[in-house]
Parts: structure tokens; C-alpha cells; sequence
């Protein structure tokens, strides 16, 4: 999948480094999180919906969604508990909300534009001005308003709140692990060292190189260093910090305490069937005995003695897939 994104990528990665040398020479800090959350924007949008936000366009970079999205999920929880305040705030005239908080009407503005963006792809398919034979880069919900399945899961309403949680998702999520990841590589001096002697050796830089001659995708997983940082960012990043329960349907999950300190080592628990069993990320990640100095930035725990990726400490399933890939 993101071998198949990789020109939509590229593309967005040339309009972020133009964006990136306006600033420079300028004096002025630049605004990382809002620089990444603008390419990360307009990917997912042009990959749910074949059409980008275009926040890139604008050099200054002040579209961001990323506080916005902050904002946004920090009134779920007083939503959930008074779903009479949500009502009313989505009521409101549109200068009321921008008057009070300018980052929660672009919170509204951009719901509201999600479930047009949805109700506009249901149409232009109706119509028949979207094809499938047609298409020349398959979209999330185009190829799921093509497919055989059932119109309840087609429903405005359920695709809107999908594509809601999809685009946040990937706004989120890259955002968030890329400016963690160059925060610690700005940080420390040897790691950045080491990460530009690898790049310069795998990508010599000629006089009329550009950001739209990088490499594949399969080529820079091949370079050990650069994968490294990736999976380090991705681990003091932390991601969704609040337990990721899972339930085993069918089978009884049997935990035996061997933890030679343990008061209760050797005892036996047996999980009954259907029992929501999670655990946060973040204790994982700081676990010494699976990473010795956790709260060190350090690259090197992710390589073998040779040097070369190890795979043992990363993470298997389907929420390993993507990230990682895209960060890259």
C-alpha cells in the first residue's frame, strides 16, 4: 500500500521542503508539528478522498489541523457526558466559536467538511462520474462505495465518522512520531551524526539533486541506521498511551507469574474467554528488561552486533504496518 502511495508521498514531501526554505534565513522558529501535520494533511485527505486539503500550498503553514484535532478530541469526553453541550456547540453561529476558540470552529468546519467530502464521493459514484475502471489511484472510500457491501455499512453517517477518525489518525499519529523523532535527533548530536554519514553514503548528493530524486521506499528500509530512529521515535512517541484491549473469543489465556523477584512466582491465572485483556504501551516501552536505559534515546538497541536491523523487539499485527513505512 505505501509502495503505492510513494508518488503522492514524494510529491508532498517537495512541497514541504519549498515550505521549509522559505523559513530559512528568516530568523524565525520553525513551527515543526504544524510544517509536518500540514504534509500528513494533505496526504491522508488526497488518500481518502482523491482530494487534497492543499494546506501545503500555503507556505506559511498556519492551517494546521494538529491543535485543532487536540482540541477537538479534548471536548469528547465532556461531549460524551453531556450530549446536550454538543448539540448546542454545533449549533452555534460559526463567529461565536471562531470569537471563542478559533481552533474549535476549524474543529467544526473540518467535521463538517468530512461529511460533505463523503456525501460528495456517494453522489459523483450515483452518478457514475467516478469509475473504478476510471481511477487512476484507488481512494479508502471510493473502493468501499465500489465494493459488495452491505448499504448499512454505506451509510453517510457511519462513513463520516470512518473518514473522521481515519484522517485523524493519520494527521495524529505522523505528526506526532516525526517531530518526537527529530526533537531527540536535534538533541543528540552523535545519533544525527551518524544517521547523516548513513544517508550521504546511500543518497551522494549531486549539484541538481532535488527532494523529488529520493529513493524508494524499499530502498531506505534497507538502511539499518535510518530504520533505527524510526523504530526509537516510534517507541518514546509512545501513540495511544490508554490500554489497547484485545479478547480472545474462544480460548482461555493462561498467565504464569516467572518473574524471580515476584512474591507470586509460579502462580497460575486463567483468563476466561471473552475477557478484555490490555495493557499500556508506554509501561512496555519503559520496561528495562525489554529496554535497558528506556528513557535514553538510543538508535542502537533497535541493531544487531553486525549492525543490521534486529526484528526482535519490534511489534507484530496489523497497527504495526503503516506507521512505521510512512515515517520513513
Amino acid at each position: 500500500m505505501v509502495m503505492k502511495l510513494e508518488p503522492l508521498i514524494k510529491q508532498n514531501i517537495v512541497k514541504l521542503y519549498k515550505n521549509v526554505e522559505t523559513w530559512a534565513g528568516t530568523g524565525r522558529p520553525l513551527p515543526v508539528v504544524d510544517a509536518i501535520s500540514c504534509f500528513a494533511t494533505d496526504v491522508i485527505t488526497e488518500y481518502c478522498f482523491g482530494q487534497s486539503y492543499g494546506f501545503l500550498d500555503d507556505p506559511t503553514m498556519k492551517k494546521s489541523l494538529y491543535n485543532a484535532i487536540h482540541k477537538g478530541l479534548g471536548s469528547a469526553v465532556p461531549f460524551r457526558h453531556f450530549p446536550l453541550y454538543q448539540k448546542l456547540f454545533y449549533s452555534l453561529p460559526t463567529w461565536v466559536i471562531e470569537w471563542m476558540n478559533p481552533d474549535m470552529e476549524l474543529w467544526r468546519a473540518y467535521r463538517v467538511d468530512i461529511r460533505t467530502q463523503v456525501r460528495k464521493l456517494k453522489k459523483d459514484i450515483a452518478d457514475g462520474t467516478i469509475k473504478p475502471s476510471e481511477s487512476t489511484r484507488a481512494t479508502v472510500f471510493t473502493e468501499i462505495l465500489n465494493s459488495n457491501m452491505p448499504e448499512s455499512e454505506k451509510e453517510t453517517e457511519r462513513l463520516s465518522r470512518e473518514a473522521q477518525v481515519m484522517v485523524q489518525a493519520g494527521i495524529e499519529t505522523v505528526s506526532w512520531s516525526i517531530t518526537t523523532n527529530l526533537t531527540y535527533l536535534l538533541s543528540n548530536p552523535r545519533a544525527l551524526s551518524r544517521l547523516r554519514a548513513e544517508l550521504l553514503e546511500a543518497i551522494p548528493p549531486t549539484p541538481d539533486s532535488s527532494p523529488a530524486d529520493l529513493p524508494s521506499w524499499a530502498t531506505l528500509e534497507q538502511l539499518p541506521y535510518l530504520s533505527a530512529c524510526v523504530l526509537e521515535g516510534l517507541r518514546l512517541g509512545y501513540g495511544v498511551v490508554t490500554r489497547l484491549a484485545r479478547i480472545a473469543e474462544t480460548e482461555t489465556l493462561v498467565l504464569t507469574d516467572d518473574e524471580p523477584q515476584s512474591p507470586h512466582r509460579g502462580k497460575t491465572w486463567s483468563i476466561p474467554p471473552g475477557t478484555p485483556v490490555g495493557m499500556s504501551a508506554y509501561h512496555v516501552h519503559h520496561d528495562e528488561r525489554v529496554f535497558v536505559n528506556s528513557r535514553e534515546y538510543w538508535p542502537e538497541r533497535w541493531l544487531d552486533e553486525d549492525g543490521k536491523r534486529d526484528r526482535r523487539l519490534e511489534g507484530k499485527g496489523v497497527r504495526m504496518l503503516v506507521k512505521p513505512k510512512v515515517d520513513e
